[in-house]
C-alpha cells in the first residue's frame, strides 16, 4: 500500500511516498482522519534547533483502524483511536498506545489530545485544589489550557499573564479571571499577587528562565511551582525564595510518567480452591494513578461534553494535499 508522509528539511515540508505493510502482532493499521499541527514545536524541528534534519513531523494522530495483527484484544478494525502519530496518511502503531475516541467529537477537535493532555499533566502533579489560587506565566497554547484546566478543576481566581492583547482577549473570552499584559502594565501582577497574599500554584509556560525565577517570588509559602518549559544548559535558578517560603519546585515533563498499566486479577473458580490468577492482563483504573492513557480518555471526555473549549484554538482546516503551505506559513509566522 502507497502511503504519503511529512517530511521536514530546513524551513519546509514536503509530502513524501512509500510503501507501508501490514500489522505484525500486537499492531494496528490506521488510516488517518485528521492530525493537529503545533505550531511551536515543530517549527523548532524545521530550524534543527530540536533533532538533525530530515525528520518526519507530527504527534497528534486520530485515526480509524482498518487492519488489525495477530493477538490484538481490546481494538477491532473501524474503531477510532488517537496516538502519538505523525502526518501520514497510513500509520502502523502498537495497540497499547491506541486511546479509543468516544463517539460525538467533531474530527478536528480530536488531535488536539495531545496538547490538552501535556498541560492536563501540570494539573495532575500541581495537585490544584478547590479555592486555590493559580497563576499561568505565558498564554502559548499550552499556558492557555493549562488555564483552562485549571479553571476546571477548581482553581480560584486563575490569572494569567502575557505580552499581546490579542493572547489576553482570547483568554477572557474562555472565562479566565484575570489577564494581565505585562509590556503595558508591569507593576499590575504584583500588586494583584500582594492583594491576594501570593499564589498556591505559578506554571512557567513561556519557555522563558527569566519567568521561571520570577514564579519563585510570586509563589505563596508551602505553594508550587511547575515548569512546564525545557531548561537549557547553562540556564541558572536560584532557589533561596523556595526554600524559605517551603515551597515546591515540579517538572512538568509530559513523558516522565507510564503511558499505561495492566493488572493480573485474582479470580474465584466455585470448583477449586483457592483462587487463581487469571492469566488475562487487564486495564488498570485507578484515582491514585493517573497513566497518559487515563488522562488522555479524560480530555477526551472533556471534550464530549463540550467543558474543555478546543475549537476556538482551530485557525485554518488544511488538506493534507497542502500541508507545503501550511508549513510555509508555520516557518514564516
Amino acid at each position: 500500500m502507497k502511503n504519503l508522509y511529512a517530511l521536514a528539511e530546513f524551513g519546509k515540508v514536503t509530502l513524501r511516498e512509500e510503501t507501508i505493510g501490514h500489522p505484525g502482532p500486537g499492531q494496528v493499521l490506521l488510516k488517518a482522519i485528521t492530525t493537529a499541527l503545533s505550531p511551536g514545536t515543530e517549527r523548532g524541528i524545521m530550524e534543527a534547533s530540536e533533532f538533525p534534519l530530515p525528520q518526519r513531523l507530527g504527534y497528534a494522530y486520530y485515526g480509524e483502524v482498518i487492519e488489525i495483527g495477530e493477538n490484538v484484544q481490546t481494538l477491532k478494525v473501524g474503531d477510532h483511536v488517537v496516538a502519538t502519530g505523525q502526518h501520514q496518511q497510513y500509520i502502523i502503531l502498537p495497540e497499547f498506545i491506541c486511546t479509543p475516541v468516544p463517539e460525538g467529537i467533531a474530527p478536528e477537535i480530536a488531535p488536539f489530545f495531545n496538547l490538552c493532555h501535556t498541560a492536563m499533566y501540570g494539573i495532575r502533579r500541581s495537585k490544584i485544589q478547590l479555592g486555590e489560587s493559580v497563576l499561568v506565566l505565558g498564554q502559548g497554547i499550552i499556558g492557555s489550557l493549562l488555564a483552562q484546566q485549571a479553571k476546571l478543576a477548581g482553581a480560584c481566581p486563575v490569572i494569567v499573564t502575557g505580552r499581546t492583547d490579542k493572547k489576553l482577549e482570547f483568554a477572557k473570552s474562555l472565562g479566565i479571571h484575570h489577564c494581565i499584559n505585562v509590556r503595558k502594565d508591569p507593576d499590575a501582577l504584583k500588586k494583584l499577587v500582594d492583594e491576594i497574599g501570593g499564589v498556591d500554584v505559578v506554571f512557567e509556560a513561556a519557555g522563558d528562565p527569566s519567568l521561571l525565577q520570577e514564579a519563585t517570588t510570586y509563589v505563596a509559602e508551602r505553594g508550587r511551582v511547575m515548569c512546564m518549559s525545557s531548561l537549557h544548559p547553562g540556564d541558572s535558578l536560584d532557589l533561596r525564595d523556595l526554600y524559605m517560603k517551603g515551597a515546591s519546585f515540579i517538572g512538568g515533563y509530559v513523558n516522565s510518567k507510564p503511558f499505561a498499566l495492566k493488572r493480573y486479577d485474582l479470580y474465584i473458580d466455585p470448583n477449586n480452591w483457592p483462587p487463581k490468577l487469571d492469566p488475562q492482563l487487564r486495564r488498570f483504573v485507578s484515582s491514585d494513578i493517573w497513566t497518559s492513557d487515563e488522562d488522555i480518555r479524560t480530555i477526551l471526555k472533556l471534550m464530549k461534553y463540550d467543558m474543555l473549549k478546543i475549537k476556538p484554538y482551530i485557525s485554518k482546516v488544511w488538506n493534507y494535499k497542502d500541508i507545503s503551505e501550511a508549513y510555509d506559513c508555520v516557518w514564516r509566522k
